[in-house]
């Protein structure tokens, strides 16, 4: 596995939005999101069309106990989270909601890279 890229968000107070980043080999992506925020709502969009211009909430396992998180209810608490994101050719982080101060940091991965 090969890291080609980073997002990061940090000391987060309110709603905002990352860079987007253009994935052309990346295929997961690992997000850790902590801080003392007491409640949140994190999302990792994606898109496939960028004519579309519409960004879809994508599903993330949460990696302490292997849950399925829905994209639309989003991250609502600290830990480390993965997407797949093959064929994902747009990906960003919204922190659609905080309350305290929020940090994410994103990793996108090749995991066929040797």
């Amino acid at each position: 596995m090969r890291n080609i890229a980073e997002i990061k968000m940090e000391n987060v107070t309110s709603a905002s939005t990352s860079s987007v980043y253009t994935n052309s080999s990346c295929d997961l992506c690992s997000v850790q999101v902590y801080g003392t925020a007491t409640a949140m709502k994190v999302q990792v969009q994606g898109m496939t069309d960028i004519a579309s211009e519409t960004w879809e909430d994508l599903a993330v396992f949460n990696m302490s106990d292997l849950s399925l998180v829905e994209g639309d209810d989003g991250i609502t608490e600290a830990g480390i989270y993965s997407a797949m994101i093959e064929g994902v050719t747009q990906i960003r982080i919204n922190v659609a909601s905080v309350t305290g101060t929020l940090n994410v940091t994103a990793k996108l991965a090749d995991t066929s890279a040797v």
